[in-house]
């Protein structure tokens, strides 16, 4: 998984400049607990963290860039492809007989569909959610889509 070599790009960054993790999160005025949990896989990055530490360890955008190819392969195995697909694509057209599209589902809508079944588990439901929610931005892209077309049953609607 790419959030693993991240991890140990942000590290080996750290130790080259010789920075402690309590002084990275003051450079970066970010809490120490949260660059450890970052560290040891229990919280994930966020690409505003990648870029402040890029900036003050000297990498070059390594570790934006790194963390900008790990998010590329976040969700299931199965939506990889599909998803470099989707944000390439000049325009979008769904169909769905029984459910609001992803791309228009609210947090909510879309957490009760996630988790329908008891299936996933608590994390794994709040990572999925996370990269619909993420996933909405294609629409409002710049460039813009040249075409949005969602066409739902009323059943969804319902």
């Amino acid at each position: 998984m790419k959030f693993e070599m991240w991890i140990r790009a942000l590290k080996a960054a750290r130790a080259a400049a010789n920075v402690s993790q309590e002084g990275l999160a003051a450079m970066i005025k970010w809490s120490p607990s949260l660059i450890a949990a970052i560290e040891t896989g229990r919280r994930r990055p966020t690409m505003e963290l990648a870029v402040a530490a890029d900036d003050v360890l000297g990498t070059g955008g390594l570790l934006a860039e790194l963390l900008k190819e790990a998010d590329q392969e976040r969700g299931p195995s199965w939506f990889v492809a599909w998803r470099g697909y989707e944000q390439q694509s000049t325009r979008l057209r769904a169909f769905e007989p029984c459910l609001v599209p992803g791309l228009l589902q609210t947090e909510e809508y879309a957490r009760a569909v996630i988790s329908a079944g008891g299936l996933q588990q608590a994390a794994a439901v709040d990572e999925l959610v996370a990269i619909r929610m993420e996933r909405q931005r294609l629409v409002y892209r710049d460039p813009p889509l040249s075409q949005v077309v969602f066409l739902m049953d009323e059943m969804a609607i319902r």
